[in-house]
């Protein structure tokens, strides 16, 4: 999703190949006003808006309620969009998956999987300035803002907590995934479930004690991967399931 500008300009050049040229095109796509544009979106995963995304705007609402003088506030803004960077893409690039799914020890702690994992007995001797940074960003404000916010800046900095976590996780489970599709041969396969929906039946002036006790229908979306004969192509194959199983 971070490229998407240049996705919609390779798409604009393949359909109209005598058209504008790539400054025109950019430029009349930052000025146009009937369509909003962001650089970075939360895209499907819940958690990472809410918790990667939502966060920085509290973030931004709380600096320009402390900091009256423009420069103070543009220094602590300049401040968040740089944290802002690195949670959301450097954080990523430097933790570290062997292809084979493995994780190994790393001497900054902030990029050690495997002690995020709680599996790692070895010294970490080195840190991470750009990870140092948000502890420092929440020691900084804290010396400034008001008595009133700061149960909203502590709950601003779990949330981000959380989504280091998350990030963490999927970056790990993507190795995972990515690690098993690798080592599948032709008597193997790889099954992924997804939960999509539930089905509940309505009815008319019920109660919250039927609302709660319903029981409906569930769609899973089953994915098979297998590696077709002879060959090192995978074939995929989509199953929607229906379960009564509400248990």
């Amino acid at each position: 999703m971070r490229d998407q500008k240049i996705k919609l300009w390779k798409k604009f050049e393949e359909t109209f190949p005598n058209g504008m040229k790539k400054t025109s095109f950019m430029g009349r796509l930052a000025n146009c006003s009937n369509i909003k544009y962001r650089d970075d979106i939360g895209g499907l995963c819940l958690t990472c808006n809410d918790y990667g995304y939502i966060p920085f705007e509290s973030l931004i609402a709380i600096a320009r309620n402390t900091f009256l003088q423009k420069d103070q506030l543009n220094s602590v803004l300049q401040k968040i969009d740089a944290l802002k960077r690195h949670l959301r893409r450097g954080y990523e690039r430097e933790l570290v998956v062997n292809a084979d799914g493995t994780t190994k020890h790393d001497s900054c702690i902030s990029h050690c999987l495997p002690y995020a994992f709680g599996n790692c007995l070895e010294n970490h001797n080195s840190r991470c300035s750009e990870c140092d940074q948000f502890f420092e960003f929440f020691e900084f404000m804290h010396l400034y803002i008001k008595e009133d916010q700061i149960a909203t800046l502590e709950e601003t900095k779990e949330h981000l907590q959380y989504y280091l976590a998350h990030s963490t996780r999927k970056i790990y489970l993507n190795s995972q995934f990515k690690a098993t599709l690798a080592s599948l041969d032709e008597d193997g396969a790889l099954f992924v479930a997804d939960y999509k929906i539930r089905i509940l039946p309505r009815s008319a002036r019920e109660t919250k004690a039927e609302f709660f006790g319903k029981r409906g229908w569930t769609l899973y979306t089953i994915l098979m991967f297998r590696k077709k004969e002879n060959c090192e192509e995978l074939e995929i194959r989509a199953y929607d399931h229906w379960s009564t199983d509400t248990k």
